[in-house]
């Protein structure tokens, strides 16, 4: 769980247990049938400011080329929950067998890498665990995701949020304004039904079963004309957002708004959040493409920075339960 405290010291808190299961492909929004992929200058911009904040310097010729083999290793095994054996590591990371054997025969002696000897494998260690665990203590979700949802309302010139789940509502932690921001309903600290918000509905379709129904089976109210309320639309909406890594809420939360919003994972592999770009229906459909680009990119950004790891997250969901029937 991660808190956040507002200027008024008010604690909002996240509850997030993630599941992801499959679905059909997304559908083209409104409005879109028939145009071909257009990604302007948006993309390139947040792409760049994205990685300057990642501290994505040029690398230094003079660099400890041992380090730096001895890292590529590290994290080669690390992307591989299974194992890798001498032969696939080498071949991986593009070094000779002797070369890797001996730079893994030092990591294993320090608990960064395990040998299996049965299976002939090496697995990524305890101590590299901890490392990795130590650092992520005390992250602050908003702290993270501040920089880059700036830099996304400065590419795209719309409003984005972030959002964390709690109880069937969506509670806005944090709203950066664009050049061409629109005043919306929504304020720091606020709710919102999460069935009909895109940020609500791409955390829904990552959480357990149970929630998502637990939150359908209570009476859904339309807010505006717009407002899926059928429990088996919904769940459709939930599996295309699983399957496509966004949601879309149009004009489902206020009349003439248009929403995109993607989730954040964690260490762990669960859903903790979600971030969106909101902007008026006709615009957003304009630079559609553009935008989910870079909003697709921005979340990958933040849930790394919040340890996840997609090897992880395929663990994780292979360790949850199988989906309900029509799910």
């Amino acid at each position: 769980m991660l808190p956040y405290n507002d200027k008024n010291g008010t604690s909002f808190n996240d509850l997030s247990v993630g599941n992801r299961r499959g679905g059909p492909t997304q559908a083209a929004p409104r409005g879109r049938a028939g145009r071909g992929i257009r990604i302007d200058h948006r993309v390139a911009i947040v792409k760049k400011s994205l990685g300057t904040l990642r501290g994505n310097a040029p690398r230094s010729e003079k660099i400890n080329t041992g380090v730096d083999k001895t890292l590529n290793i590290l994290e080669f095994v690390a992307q591989q929950a299974k194992g890798l054996s001498l032969a696939d590591i080498a071949k991986g990371v593009g070094m000779p067998k002797t070369t890797a054997h001996r730079i893994l025969e030092i990591l294993a002696a320090r608990d960064y890498v395990e040998w299996n000897p049965d299976s002939e494998k090496y697995t990524l260690g305890l101590k590299a665990l901890e490392i990795g665990v130590s650092g992520l203590v005390g992250i602050d979700i908003v702290d993270v995701a501040i920089p880059y949802l700036q830099e996304l309302s400065t590419a795209t010139g719309e409003t984005s949020f972030l959002g964390v789940y709690n109880n069937g509502d969506v509670v806005y932690l944090y709203k950066a304004e664009g050049t061409g921001s629109i005043q919306t309903t929504a304020r720091l600290g606020s709710r919102r039904p999460a069935y009909c918000t895109a940020l609500g509905k791409v955390i829904l379709a990552n959480l357990p079963v149970e929630e998502a129904d637990r939150v359908l089976e209570n009476k859904l109210v339309r807010i505006t004309e717009r407002t899926v309320v059928d429990r088996v639309k919904l769940n459709e909406e939930f599996a295309r957002a699983r399957s496509d890594g966004y949601a879309v809420d149009d004009e489902g939360i206020e009349v003439g708004l248009y929403c995109l919003a993607v989730p954040l994972y964690n260490y762990t592999g669960a859903v903790v959040g979600a971030i969106s770009v909101s902007g008026p229906s006709k615009r957003m459909l304009a630079q559609w493409d553009s935008t989910i680009i870079a909003l697709k990119h921005a979340g990958e950004v933040i849930s790394r920075r919040l340890g996840h790891v997609k090897s992880v997250r395929a663990r994780f969901l292979t360790a949850s339960h199988d989906p309900a029937p029509g799910r």
